[in-house]
């Protein structure tokens, strides 16, 4: 009798202990669980401790497998199905609040879906008997969470399109095959309980290869397009670089023919222009005016070097003031200055002539005058050395005069 007492003691004290440690695995299932939610909730998924918090979920969920295992010496297959659906199913909802990571009341859903398959899985632990731990498990267990996982698979498949329907359709199968387990009661009810789940598999299979195939193409594209991008950026950027220095290349072609101190082009260029123009066989007149400043060297001995330079400076901004956009003044060295007036015959360069001496006569600090030459293509001369050394002749004249002074010396 005490023997019998002492037997029926231990077999309370370990389904006692067994009631311990369910309650304990439940609570860590349930404390674990609240902490995914409320991480996918407020994190980014790729946080570290998000991944670290969501491997503790495993540890109930082995534990059950483990002590399934350890009570069951022989599982039936349906019982291996039915632990099977369990498994995914959990994996499955898991996937829901990472996914919705930034959506507060999508994430709250996920208490009310695994946590009560999670009492499912656990609470089980509570009715071991040796060989029949999952032997009576009721289907009605797992018909009410997938209503609820339905709920947040439709809410969600009006904004994501065909895989989650798919996925949507499969979850109604599997449903449906749960529902034939609990009010079947035909003989081939199993078979058609276990061709629906098989079927209800194969549209998630399809679901998620979509979804992996989806993001690989989103990313190719996504990849391609900051291909062009950065393609278009480097055309763009290399059109803008050689812009530059096309830019930056005409204005050193254009300062170095252009003089220094006073902005005129320089001798070369000048001469240049001139020949350009006798080149071009148009039949009409030009005329080159030759100028300098009036005893420039009592302006640089009286005033300065400083002072003489400004007097260039003065020099070459008044007579750029007075020609045309067309016309071009060249300084040709020193203080002695040469403007190309096309299309102007004789007249016409002198009244060019006149109005700048006046200006300059009028204008200038200090004061000083200016001497000018004038020659006339073709009459003066038909070589650009030709013309300068007739237009030199008439400034030579104007000198003669006392200065102040337009002046023309006929080549006949």
């Amino acid at each position: 009798m005490i023997v019998l007492w002492i037997k029926a003691k231990k077999e309370v004290l370990a389904l006692d202990t067994i009631y311990l440690l369910n309650r304990l695995t439940w609570l860590l299932s349930l404390v674990t669980s609240s902490s995914i939610v409320l991480l996918a909730a407020f994190h980014p998924f790729n946080d570290e401790v998000i991944q670290r918090r969501s491997r503790v979920f495993m540890v109930p969920l082995t534990l059950f497998v483990m002590n399934a295992l350890h009570f069951t010496p022989g599982l039936r297959i349906e019982q291996v199905l039915w632990l099977g659906d369990v498994l995914v199913l959990t994996l499955v909802v898991l996937i829901i609040p990472m996914k919705e990571r930034g959506k507060v009341l999508e994430g709250m859903w996920v208490p009310f879906v695994w946590v009560p398959m999670g009492m499912v899985l656990l609470t089980r632990i509570l009715y071991v008997r040796a060989a029949h731990l999952l032997e009576n498990i009721p289907d009605h267990h797992m018909v009410w969470p997938l209503v609820l996982l339905l709920a947040i698979l439709y809410r969600q498949g009006r904004a994501e399109g065909r895989r989650i329907r798919l996925f949507f359709t499969g979850s109604c199968i599997l449903t449906a095959a749960y529902g034939v387990q609990l009010f079947g009661r035909s003989l081939y009810m199993p078979e058609v309980s276990l061709g629906l789940k098989v079927f209800a598999y194969g549209l998630w299979t399809l679901s998620f290869y979509l979804t992996a195939r989806e993001e690989v193409l989103s990313s190719r594209q996504e990849l391609d397009h900051l291909k062009r991008h950065s393609e278009k950026t480097a055309f763009y950027a290399a059109k803008k670089r050689e812009n530059e220095l096309n830019r930056t290349h005409q204005t050193l072609m254009e300062n170095a023919k252009k003089d220094g101190l006073t902005g005129a082009f320089n001798r070369i260029s000048i001469m240049d222009f001139i020949d350009e123009r006798i080149r071009s066989n148009i039949q009409k007149p030009f005329a080159i005016l030759m100028f300098d400043i009036d005893k420039f060297k009592t302006i640089n001995d009286n005033y300065g070097h400083v002072t003489g330079d400004n007097a260039l400076r003065h020099l070459a901004d008044t007579a750029g003031n007075v020609i045309r956009g067309e016309d071009r003044l060249g300084r040709y060295g020193g203080d002695e200055f040469i403007i190309l007036l096309p299309s102007l015959n004789l007249p016409e360069a002198t009244m060019v002539a006149e109005r700048m001496r006046e200006r300059i006569k009028e204008n200038s600090k200090p004061p000083f005058t200016i001497s000018m030459g004038i020659a006339v293509y073709p009459q003066d001369g038909t070589t650009v050395v030709s013309l300068i050394e007739q237009a030199d002749r008439g400034l030579y004249k104007s000198k003669s005069k006392g200065g102040n002074a337009v002046s023309h010396v006929s080549a006949f």
